[in-house]
C-alpha cells in the first residue's frame, strides 16, 4: 500500500468503501468513483475521460500510483484535461473487460494497472498497462501520454470521437463472429484438449507456456476428468507434474499455506505474492480430486493447509471471506514472506533444525531473490529427503512440522501484508463449493460449518429482497449489482450445499437464483448469455464464455441448470439448454486452452451425468455411510441426489433400506446396500474413490 503524498487532502473516494479506491483518497488527483456526476461533467464540459482500473493487490498499480498519482505534476495534467475515474476491478469486472478488450485490441496484450482515455460518451480513444512517468527506455511516460491526448483533443475532437466509435465498432464485430465450426465427432474435443494442452505443456517444470506462469486450474481440472473417463496417462501426468511442481515451489507458501496468484519465472520459485481467495477456492478442490485420483497424500495436506490459512487470514467476523491480500508490506515486494540464513539461524537456533531447514527449504546464503533473500520452496519428495536424512516419512515430517510452526510464530512479528477486506459474492461462493469438497474428502465439520455460515451471511447481506442481489460487502455496506459471474457461483455452491446436507431449503434458493439469473442475462432466442445486465454505464454489453482468472461463468450456469433438471426429474431447461450448449461447444475449438470449463459442458451433453441416488431413511446409519461414502469418490460429472425429490417426498414414506443407485454413461446398475457394494461397483465401473 503506497504513502499519501498529501495526507491533509481528500478526494471523493474518500466516501468509497472499497481499500483500493480508498488508497487513492488522499492523492492529488481529483478522482472520481465510476458514477453519474463524473460522467455528467464530462459531458456537460466536453473533456475526455481518464480511467484507472486496478485492485489493491496488484503491485503495479501501487508502482504507477507512487510515481504518478501522487505526483503533483501530473496531478495537476490530470485534472486540467481530464474527467478522472478510479474503478476497482474487483467491484466492477463488467467494465474492466469492456476495456481490456479495448487494450488486448491496440496492443496484443493487458493487464493492470489499465488505463483508458475515453470520450465524453464513454468510447475509447487510447488504452495502455504500466506507464513510467517520463519517457523512459524507447517508452513514452505517462506525463508525455496525457499531453498528447490532451493536445489532440484540443485540436480535432470530432476525429478523435469518430476513431473511438470506429474502434468499438470495430471490437464488437470481432466479438460477434460466429464461433459455430464445421460438425465434430464425439472424440474431437478430448483429444482436441489433450492436443492443445501437450503443446503448451512444459515437461520439465510442469505448467503451460513460458513465463509468467499461472495455475492453470480450470485446464488442469478439465484434464484430470479427461484423464479418468479415458484412462489416458498423459492427461494425469501433466495434472500430476503440474502440481507437484506448485506445492513444492514458491508459489505455494510453504510456511503458512495458501497460494500466490502466480510466478514470474518457468520454475515456479518465484512468485507475485499476491494471495487471492479465488486462487485458493480454486486450486483447494482441484488438489483435493488429485488426491482421490493419484493418493498422494501431500495433495491433501497442501489442501488442508491453505485452508487453514483462508480461515486464519481472510475470514471475516460475520461469517464471510475478504478478497485478497497484497504483495507489498513496508512499501517491499514479498517482504513478509523472505528469509535469509541468517535468520532461519535466529528463529530456529538449534543447529540441526536449521540445516535440515536449510535444506529442505532451499535457503542458501546467496538467496534466489534479491539481496541475498529466498523464497521458500522444496527440492525433494518427502520420501526422497527422509531417505537422504536418514529418517522415516513420520519423523521427517514432525521435525518439518516443528520447524514450520516456529518459522511461522517468527514471521507473525513482522509487518503483514494489506488485508483487502472487500467481501465479494462470486469469490466466496467458489469458496464455499471448495469448502464442501473439503469436508467430503477430508471429513473435518469445520469447513461445512464456515461454508453454511458463510452462505446465511451472503444471502442475508447482499439478498435483502427477491429479485435483487448485490456483488460486494464491505465496511457495512453492500454495493454493485452482481454479476453472471456471482449468480452463477453462488447457485453452484448452493447446490452442493445440498448434496452434502440433502437440506431442501439449499435447492430451492438455488432454483429461485437460477430463474433470475436466465431471465437477468440470457437471450434466450439467440442462445446468449451475457456478463452483466444491459447498464447505461456500459458501451456494450459484455459476453465472454471463456476461462480467465475464474471459471467461465456461462458454463458454470449450464452446468447448474442441468444439475437443477436431474434433481426434480423435470425438463424446464432443456431446450434451452440444447441450443446454448451447441452455441457454447462452438466457442470451445478456436481457445481449447481457456475452455477447461466448456470441455466439461461438452462432457456433460456427450455422456450425461454420473448420477448417485440415494434412498431410505436419512437417519438410519447405513443411509448415512453410504452418503459419505458417495462424495468420497471423483467423477467430473458427478451428481448426487436424494429420492424422492422434495415435490413427491409428502406422497412417500421415509422407509425401505438405505441404497444407492449408480448411473453412468447413460446406463442404470442395480441399487447397492452397504459401502462395501458401492466400492465394489466404483471398482468396477473405473471411478476413482477413496
Amino acid at each position: 500500500m503506497q504513502t499519501p503524498s498529501s495526507p491533509g487532502l481528500s478526494n471523493r473516494l474518500i466516501n468509497e468503501t472499497s481499500p483500493y479506491l480508498r488508497q487513492h483518497a488522499h492523492q492529488p488527483v481529483n478522482w472520481y468513483p465510476w458514477c453519474d456526476e463524473a460522467l455528467k461533467r464530462a459531458r456537460r464540459e466536453n473533456k475526455p475521460i481518464f480511467i484507472s482500473i486496478g485492485y489493491s493487490a496488484c503491485h503495479w498499480c501501487h508502482v504507477m500510483a507512487h510515481e504518478s498519482f501522487e505526483n503533483d505534476a501530473i496531478a495537476r495534467l490530470i485534472n486540467e484535461n481530464f474527467v478522472p475515474i478510479k474503478v476497482d476491478r474487483e467491484e466492477r469486472p463488467d467494465l474492466d473487460a469492456v476495456y481490456m478488450n479495448v487494450c488486448v485490441a491496440l496492443n496484443g496484450s493487458g493487464g493492470w494497472p489499465l488505463n483508458v482515455f475515453t470520450t465524453p460518451d464513454l468510447d475509447p480513444i487510447f488504452a495502455g498497462t504500466y506507464f513510467p512517468p517520463h519517457d523512459a527506455y524507447g517508452r513514452p511516460g505517462f506525463t508525455s501520454l496525457l499531453k498528447r491526448i490532451a493536445e489532440l483533443w484540443r485540436e480535432n475532437p470530432e476525429e478523435l470521437r469518430q476513431q473511438a466509435r470506429t474502434l468499438i465498432q470495430e471490437i464488437q464485430r470481432l466479438l460477434r463472429v460466429d464461433d459455430q465450426k464445421e460438425v465434430h465427432s464425439d472424440s474431437d474435443a478430448a483429444s482436441l484438449l489433450l492436443r492443445t494442452a501437450e503443446g503448451a505443456f512444459d515437461p520439465f517444470h510442469g505448467g503451460f507456456g513460458r513465463a509468467p506462469k499461472f495455475p492453470s486450474d480450470t485446464l488442469l481440472a478439465a484434464l484430470l476428468g479427461a484423464g479418468v473417463r479415458s484412462n489416458d496417462p498423459r492427461a494425469l501426468d501433466m495434472v500430476e507434474k503440474t502440481l507437484d511442481a506448485m506445492a513444492f515451489g514458491g508459489i505455494y507458501d510453504q510456511i503458512g499455506g495458501g497460494f500466490a496468484r502466480y510466478c514470474v519465472d518457468e520454475e515456479w520459485t518465484v512468485p507475485h505474492f499476491e494471495k487471492m481467495l479465488y486462487t485458493q477456492a480454486l486450486l483447494v478442490p482441484l488438489y483435493l480430486d488429485a488426491y482421490v485420483v493419484l493418493g498422494k497424500v501431500d495433495y491433501a495436506r497442501v489442501a488442508a493447509q491453505t485452508l487453514d490459512w483462508v480461515l486464519t487470514d481472510l475470514l471475516a467476523p460475520e461469517g464471510g471471506f475478504y478478497a485478497a491480500q497484497d504483495a507489498d508490506s513496508e512499501g517491499e515486494e514479498g517482504k513478509y514472506y523472505l528469509w535469509t540464513s541468517e535468520e532461519l539461524k535466529e528463529i530456529l537456533e538449534d543447529d540441526a533444525d536449521v540445516q535440515l531447514a536449510s535444506e529442505y527449504f532451499c535457503v542458501t546464503p546467496t538467496g534466489n531473490f534479491e539481496n541475498g533473500k529466498c523464497v521458500l520452496r522444496r527440492g525433494a519428495s518427502d520420501v526422497e529427503f527422509a531417505g537422504e536424512w536418514g529418517l522415516t516419512i513420520e519423523e521427517l515430517r514432525e521435525r518439518v512440522e516443528k520447524i514450520r510452526q516456529k518459522l511461522l510464530s517468527g514471521r507473525a512479528r513482522r509487518v503483514p501484508p494489506l488485508t483487502d477486506d472487500k467481501i465479494i459474492l462470486g469469490w466466496n461462493a467458489l469458496m464455499i463449493s471448495a469448502l464442501v469438497r473439503s469436508t467430503q474428502v477430508l471429513g473435518d465439520t469445520r469447513y461445512l460449518d464456515a461454508a453454511r455460515r458463510a452462505v446465511e451471511f451472503l444471502l442475508s447481506a447482499l439478498r435483502p429482497s427477491p429479485g435483487v442481489l448485490s456483488r460486494v460487502y464491505c465496511k457495512g455496506r453492500s454495493s454493485h449489482r452482481a454479476l453472471l459471474e456471482d449468480y452463477a457461483y453462488l447457485c453452484q455452491a448452493l447446490l452442493d450445499l445440498y448434496e452434502q446436507t440433502l437440506a431442501d431449503e439449499y435447492l430451492l434458493r438455488a432454483e429461485d437464483l437460477a430463474r433470475e439469473a436466465v431471465e437477468k442475462f440470457a437471450d434466450v432466442e439467440r442462445n446468449h448469455v451475457f456478463s452483466a445486465e444491459p447498464l447505461a454505464d456500459l458501451i456494450y454489453r459484455p459476453e465472454d464464455a471463456y476461462d480467465n482468472a475464474l471459471p467461465s461463468a456461462p458454463a458454470v450456469l449450464f452446468r447448474v441448470l442441468n444439475r437443477l433438471d436431474i434433481y426434480r426429474e423435470a425438463d424446464e431447461w432443456t431446450r434451452f439448454l440444447s441450443g446454448w450448449g451447441s452455441h457454447l461447444e462452438g466457442k470451445m475449438w478456436r481457445a481449447p486452452l481457456a475452455s477447461g470449463s466448456l470441455f466439461l459442458v461438452w462432457l456433460m451433453r456427450k455422456d450425461g451425468p454420473t448420477l448417485f441416488t440415494l434412498s431410505g431413511d436419512p437417519t438410519d446409519s447405513r443411509f448415512a455411510q453410504l452418503h459419505q461414502a458417495v462424495h468420497r469418490t471423483y467423477d467430473p460429472l458427478r451428481v448426487v441426489r436424494r429420492f424422492p425429490m422434495p415435490k413427491d417426498r409428502e406422497l412417500s414414506q421415509q422407509s425401505g433400506e438405505a441404497g444407492v443407485t449408480l448411473c453412468a454413461r447413460q446406463a442404470c446398475f442395480a441399487p447397492v446396500s452397504s459401502p462395501e457394494k458401492l466400492a465394489a461397483l466404483l471398482h468396477e465401473q473405473h471411478i476413482p474413490f477413496i
